[in-house]
């Protein structure tokens, strides 16, 4: 049930992007067991939604890499609706915004 009424709150917050326009953020982080984590939300009208985790501990983290879950993260929640992109300053994610 928790679920259900989750993914209908989501629902009703992606049908506000399309209104509104949304931004994305992504955040990468490691453990020093080197499991590599990188986080994507989307951000619109004053909510915050947790869209999705990529495990890429077992990938070379190179702007080719992030540039690739970027695109498919902006599929997702629609190029049209996507105003602005935030991520963490770490050197790979600094160069995609020039790809």
């Amino acid at each position: 049930m928790e679920y259900k009424d989750m993914e209908a709150y989501v629902n009703i917050q992606r049908e506000k992007w399309k209104t509104y326009g949304c931004t994305i953020m992504c955040d990468g982080w490691t453990r020093p067991t080197k499991l590599s984590i990188i986080n994507f939300m989307v951000y619109s009208k004053g909510r915050t939604i947790f869209l999705k985790f990529v495990d890429a501990s077992n990938y070379i983290k190179d702007n080719k890499y992030i540039y690739g879950l970027l695109k498919d993260v902006i599929k997702e929640v629609g190029k049209q609706n996507v105003v602005q992109i935030v991520t963490n300053n770490g050197s790979a994610f600094v160069k995609v915004g020039s790809c």
